[in-house]
């Protein structure tokens, strides 16, 4: 994470450590652009795939220190 930080809030480091962990446990991962993406749009989409696709929606900057290497 952020270099001059020596402590982390609880939720934000298990969230780290489950994007280090989802490449380990899947064979694909997919990053998808969610601008102006309605709830009602994504609801039935997450509901109808909940069984087989698991859905983690990331803050952008999140996004973008963790996949920069």
């Amino acid at each position: 994470m952020h270099e001059n930080r020596t402590k982390y809030p609880k939720k934000k480091a298990q969230m780290y450590q489950l994007l280090q962990d989802l490449p380990k446990k899947y064979s694909v991962t997919a990053l998808v652009r969610m601008e102006k993406v309605r709830a009602s749009q994504l609801l039935p989409l997450r509901k109808n795939l909940e069984k087989k696709w698991k859905f983690l929606v990331l803050k952008i900057k999140l996004r973008k220190n963790h996949w920069k290497n």
